[in-house]
């Protein structure tokens, strides 16, 4: 079995690897990178040792790579892809080739913890070992990384560009080696997956189960919270793929939305609300209480300031509320008089277990767009592609289930 952790890999053995891959001559390739031969065996032959599989079949006509060669190098291409267009000026193209693995990951570590201090704590390492290896960074680069500003030491533009690069890059080399695991049946890695609220009680926790059953070794983490936060960790590569509620036409530079189903809008309210055993309903009745109002930037937020735009509100009622958690949200209905603006999915379950009741009222078109978003140049191991199979066959079902 592949090791999923040893010595970091040099990023030029790895072009090498690539270069050998595209031209089939070690010699040539090392031409081509500018390193010389025994150096590129020496490292080619390393980073074999270490993964335990080879890359090549040597032969009297050059070097011939293998099927788990192919696996690897289609990752690592795709990793130095990403440096490749990390944003450094005409002058300087790839000077990623001067930097280290180390020096990298120092790089992104000051970046996402704003500092030196920060980063070296993150990293188990003396602040004077991060400094020692940025400053050097910089010198080879030619270029400065970071400034000193009235709020402390920021990356300049050049070297965000360049941490937002190596982090994606870093990752997909990584990647490369458990891709070679999953080739050999030894399915590993992790998931990362980011939960907007409707999925947080619909189809995730049935999706999770459903997904851990069939790759228990591979480490699941879920974050929640507001599109923005999360759509920004999709971007950086801190999450794999993003569910719930899709932007449509609002989507940021960088990131795919896969549509799975449209789900309605339901006005909901408390168990044994005074609404609730109502069948003959008009919008006017909604006015004669308060509201819980989705969080600002939600897709329901447009449909809800709509609605309640139609409505005449005496002077007796309260303000709306606003907020995104579903069980704060779902308590405060509990406790109150309040209604919402909902996503069916959302709140199904809790209805037909009589935690809450659906409001009967025609409000019109209000379907929102279901599905997953993901980073556009995304490429899903093959547990990941899993994932998202399965994702769709709970969504679909959930849709068919509630009619």
């Amino acid at each position: 079995m592949v090791p999923l952790r040893s010595d970091p890999p040099n990023l030029r053995h790895l072009a090498g690897v690539v270069a050998i891959a595209d031209i089939g001559s070690l010699s040539a390739a090392a031409d081509a990178i500018s390193l010389s031969q025994p150096a590129l065996t020496q490292g080619v032959a390393k980073i074999e040792g270490d993964i335990g599989l080879p890359l090549f079949w040597r032969t009297s006509g050059g070097m011939r790579i293998t099927e788990a060669g192919e696996t690897y190098v289609a990752r690592v291409r795709r990793g130095l892809a990403l440096l490749d267009r990390s944003g450094w000026p005409a002058e300087r193209p790839r000077v990623w080739k001067a930097l280290s693995h180390a020096q990298l990951t120092a790089l992104v570590a000051a970046v996402d913890h704003l500092g030196f201090r920060a980063a070296a704590r993150q990293m188990g390492r003396e602040v004077s070992t991060v400094s020692r290896s940025l400053r050097a960074a910089e010198r080879r680069a030619n270029a400065p990384l970071f400034e000193m500003t009235s709020r402390g030491m920021r990356p300049t533009r050049l070297g965000e560009s360049l941490a937002n690069a190596a982090r994606l890059a870093l990752a997909e080399f990584q990647q490369a080696r458990t891709d070679l695991a999953d080739w050999q049946g030894h399915f590993s890695g992790r998931l990362n997956v980011g939960c907007l609220p409707l999925a947080q009680t619909a189809v995730l926790p049935r999706a999770i189960d459903a997904f851990s059953d069939a790759f228990p070794k591979v480490e699941i983490r879920v974050v929640d919270g507001a599109y923005q936060p999360l759509v920004r960790a999709l971007l950086r590569g801190e999450i794999d793929v993003l569910i719930g509620a899709l932007r449509e036409g609002a989507v940021p530079d960088g990131v795919e939305e896969t549509l799975v189903l449209h789900d309605p809008l339901w006005v909901v309210a408390r168990s044994g609300h005074p609404l609730g055993a109502r069948s003959d309903l008009c919008l006017a009745d909604l006015a004669g209480h308060a509201w819980i109002a989705p969080r600002v930037g939600a897709p329901a937020r447009v449909h809800f300031d709509a609605l309640v735009g139609r409505l005449d509100f005496g002077d007796e009622i309260a303000m709306p509320v606003e907020m995104g958690a579903p069980a704060l949200l779902q308590a405060m209905l509990r406790d109150s008089d309040r209604l919402t603006l909902i996503s069916r999915m959302q709140v199904a379950e809790a209805v037909a277990m009589g935690h809450l009741c659906r409001i009967e009222v025609d409000l019109g078109p209000t379907g929102r767009a279901i599905g997953y978003t993901t980073r556009a140049d995304w490429q899903p191991s093959m547990p990941q592609q899993r994932f998202l199979d399965i994702l769709n066959v709970e969504f679909e079902a959930m849709d068919r289930a509630m009619g």
